[in-house]
């Protein structure tokens, strides 16, 4: 499978960041693949009308950077709000990062 897609599914499951997070699909490409995203979130899963915060990469495919900076903020989202990172903190109460 796509490297992103397995990263998604290690970071879901992983003992500290599973607890704050899902693996959302959210639609199909023109090429017929499935598109994912990550949501991290202190409630993953429950639509509590909290806003979301949407970091889309990956658009273009000489655009490296993109694919790179969802799995970096969302490592960053999951180990500051474990560490009790204050901007994590916020982040991950307040919105639903996906």
């Amino acid at each position: 499978g796509d490297t992103l897609e397995a990263w998604g599914r290690n970071f879901t499951t992983h003992a500290q960041c599973g607890a704050i997070s899902r693996m959302v699909e959210l639609g199909v490409s023109a090429q017929d693949r499935r598109i994912w995203a990550v949501e991290v979130s202190s409630r993953p899963g429950e639509e509590d009308g909290r806003p979301s915060l949407r970091l889309v990469g990956n658009i273009h495919g000489d655009e490296p950077l993109g694919r790179q900076m969802g799995p970096y903020f969302a490592d960053w989202a999951c180990q500051g709000w474990a560490r009790g990172h204050p901007d994590a903190v916020r982040l991950v109460e307040g919105l639903k990062l996906v």
